[in-house]
């Protein structure tokens, strides 16, 4: 799909600019978390990275999946979308969706393949070690996103805190 560029001056180009990202949670047979550990930045994290200019959310997870996991796999509902705020180390606001990516088989397990240039390695982290493992925003983001999952429905965040009477 070719991207549509606003002709010079039109009011769309003074619009405020948010980034996008949009991942997924995969769980193995003991309701572990699945996290990876990027090459590019410190600290673990879930599969997942920017949603591309013309790229719809879920088409972006799925995308992200196969290109981190090398594995192909039908993504299933939205379970999270959280807005983070500005921060020193990441000036834009943005906004991030979670889809719930469901149990991975062993077969699925044992065909994870990584790129090394991207990431380093993947662990399954107990949902209860989150706040040791991970950034402080990413363990809230996944406790709150599992709590909608299992409630069957979609949190909805703000800095990975669920908003009340929000979702």
């Amino acid at each position: 799909m070719s991207t549509i560029e606003p002709p010079a001056g039109h009011w769309s180009l003074t619009l405020p600019r948010k980034r996008e990202a949009s991942g997924a949670l995969f769980f193995d047979e003991h309701d572990r978390v699945l996290i990876v550990d990027p090459t590019y930045v410190e600290g673990w994290d879930y599969p997942g990275g920017v949603v591309e200019p013309d790229e719809a959310p879920y088409a972006a997870a799925c995308r992200e999946i196969r290109e981190e996991l090398g594995l192909t796999k039908q993504l299933g509902q939205l379970i999270a979308i959280d807005w983070e705020p500005r921060t020193t180390s990441i000036p834009i606001e943005g906004l991030t969706t979670v889809f719930d990516g469901g149990v991975l088989t062993p077969e699925e397990i044992a065909s994870i393949r990584l790129p090394p240039n991207e990431l380093k390695a993947y662990d399954w982290c107990p949902v209860d070690q989150l706040d040791e493992r991970l950034p402080a925003l990413y363990a809230r983001r996944i406790r709150a996103a599992i709590a909608a999952r299992t409630g069957g429905r979609v949190a909805y965040l703000e800095n990975g805190l669920p908003v009340p009477g929000a979702g």
